[in-house]
């Protein structure tokens, strides 16, 4: 009798196992600036003079999340963008609108270690195509609920910005929003905090609003479309190119009224 007990209990257990192999989670996160009004000059330069008005409009539309799905399967995950069109809006400066050079879909394998990126720059749409960047996060002994999921908290510090991150290692999938991976679950919040002068009155944060788990195996979609970079640095590359030439236009243009 206790060895059919034992071999029930071990069906169960290889069940749930096969089950969870095959789950799928999808995870929306909320994306906003967080910022000092009283210290603006980063997207109302000093100097220039505007209707109290217009200026708070201005700094409110900065201030709109924007909202991103991160699905999840196995070892690989695709970041991507989700539009929310607003019938209400009435003004030009209430369209939220994503930065140029903006990411629109983040696929990783962390597996392969591949890391492809699907960006927009002034409606011409790039593919990034490099490699995940192994991090060293500092683990710290602090914990919280988000979603009523546990989670613990990580620090890095790179590119002039400190990274907090919370992961949860329930949701055991290495992966988070945009570009991160290397923490023992999944990340449902990250902040950006800048250390340069211009950005160090600006916190950028992701958190998640909602999971679902799908008991399915689910099929993720990677980017394609796009012209093709060997990766980040010659994109970066690309973009500033494109910078000095509009900035170059713009003079000549100054130059000839």
């Amino acid at each position: 009798m206790k060895n059919v007990i034992a071999l029930f209990l071990l069906l169960i257990s290889l069940s749930l196992f096969s089950q969870n192999k095959n789950q799928a989670v999808i995870i929306h996160y909320k994306s906003a600036l967080i910022f000092d009004e009283e210290k603006s000059s980063l997207i109302i330069p000093d100097g220039v003079m505007l209707p109290r008005e217009m200026r708070q409009e201005m700094i409110s539309n900065i201030e709109k999340p924007n909202f991103y799905n991160l699905l999840i399967y196995k070892n690989e995950s695709l970041y991507e963008y989700k539009e929310i069109i607003n019938n209400e809006q009435s003004s030009s400066l209430n369209a939220r609108v994503k930065g140029p050079g903006s990411e629109l879909k983040i696929y990783k394998n962390t597996n392969t270690f591949l890391y492809l990126a699907q960006c927009e720059f002034f409606g011409q749409l790039f593919l990034i195509n490099d490699t995940i960047k192994q991090r060293k996060w500092i683990l710290i002994d602090e914990e919280k609920e988000i979603l009523d999921y546990n989670v613990k908290k990580a620090i890095i510090k790179e590119n002039n910005q400190i990274i907090t991150a919370w992961y949860c290692p329930e949701l055991h999938y290495s992966t988070g929003p945009e570009y991160l991976t290397g923490l023992p679950g999944t990340i449902l919040e990250v902040t950006y905090k800048y250390e340069n002068d211009l950005f160090k009155d600006v916190t950028n944060q992701i958190v998640a609003q909602e999971i679902q788990i799908i008991d399915n195996k689910i099929k993720v979609a990677k980017p394609n479309s796009g012209k093709k970079v060997k990766n980040r640095s010659e994109y970066e590359r690309i973009i500033n190119e494109k910078i000095r030439e509009f900035e170059d236009m713009r003079k000549e243009g100054v130059d000839k009224d």
